[in-house]
């Protein structure tokens, strides 16, 4: 009603009609590209809490690094915040999440097997490694 009203008095103060639509047309794209991310972190947040791929005290890995292993402390709608086996505290936004392949080392069963590769000398017996 605000918009309405703003246009038709404009409108009858004497700018013409088509500046006015062409001008709130510029306007709302400059919007949409300044909040193309909030949103689009937004919507996948909202995705995420619909789906429940993953949840709070879940371990996850969101993609191919090893060592991008973490345990999810918090999710909002902009993003999900995990500390990892370093305890660096990472937040990953949510557009990126709902991109990416996650494993969930948590789901369906929290029993899982971690690798531990170690490089030793041949000379040292396997006993002593």
């Amino acid at each position: 009603m605000i918009g309405v009203t703003l246009v038709v008095v404009l409108w009858e103060a004497g700018a013409a009609a088509g500046e006015l639509f062409a001008g709130s047309a510029v306007l709302t794209a400059v919007l949409g590209f300044a909040l193309r991310d909030t949103l689009g972190n937004a919507v996948a947040g909202l995705a995420i809490h619909a789906e429940h791929p993953f949840e709070v005290d879940d371990w996850i890995q969101c993609d191919s690094h090893a060592n991008h292993v973490g345990k999810i402390i918090e999710i909002n709608w902009r993003a999900t915040k995990v500390i990892t086996l370093d305890l660096a505290y990472v937040i990953i936004p949510n557009s990126q999440l709902v991109q990416a392949s996650i494993r969930n080392f948590t789901k369906p069963d929290p029993l899982s097997r971690w690798s531990l590769f170690i490089v030793a000398p041949y000379e040292i017996p396997p006993q002593k490694v």
